[in-house]
């Protein structure tokens, strides 16, 4: 099985190199189209980036895998910034809304899809614009952002990968050496945490012996 990874910069967990700067993916099973810095509201709102989503979607193969990797800009700029002003769902609804628009527009192209959680930063970033409120804020939105992610996924009969509770849970985000910077883990560990959920939904093993 191949599955297409679409989203930004955090589709290059999925590349083998360890390099967020590189598209091209030397991880079998992994194909990677990054689209920095599209956000998971974009593929609902007819933004130049979610018609670019589906442009790309277009020209796979029905038989194969697409997994939006998509949210984690949306959690600490727009959801953070909400978040200030009204309670922590009605902050994450109207991206989560624009997103599940998005993602029935997906289905009715190809059904094999499955929703990934976003991942959590370790730092902010220091300027509102890349990086709203503080990492406390940041670090509740995306636990509760995963849950309601998964209402969603269940909501429409797809599988939900994440591995949030287990970077929390597991002191994964306390650790610097698991992150290349603020914002992006790096890929050996995402694929370590997310490998047991490949194999069980999909039978497919991301992280084989060498």
């Amino acid at each position: 099985m191949i599955f297409h990874m679409i989203g930004d910069s955090h589709t290059c967990s999925f590349s083998g190199t360890d390099n967020y700067n590189r598209y091209e993916s030397l991880c079998p099973p992994f194909v990677i189209h990054s689209m920095i810095p599209i956000q998971a509201c974009h593929i609902g709102n007819d933004a130049p980036l979610g018609q670019q989503f589906f442009q790309v979607v277009e020209n796979i193969s029905r038989n194969e895998m697409v997994i939006p990797v998509l949210g984690e800009i949306d959690i600490r700029t727009d959801i953070a910034q909400r978040y200030d002003q009204i309670h922590l769902d009605n902050a994450i609804a109207p991206t989560l809304e624009l997103f599940q628009k998005g993602v029935i527009k997906l289905l009715e192209i190809n059904r094999n899809v499955a929703l990934l959680s976003p991942f959590p930063i370790n730092k902010t970033y220091g300027n509102p614009e890349m990086c709203y409120g503080p990492l406390s804020v940041n670090h509740q939105i995306c636990l509760r952002y995963d849950e309601m992610l998964d209402d969603l996924a269940r909501h429409l009969g797809l599988v939900h990968l994440t591995i949030t509770k287990q970077i929390f849970d597991q002191g994964v985000y306390l650790d610097k050496h698991n992150y290349i910077d603020w914002c992006h883990i790096y890929g050996s560990v995402v694929r370590r945490l997310l490998a047991p959920q490949f194999l069980e939904y999909f039978g497919v093993d991301i992280c084989p012996l060498k």
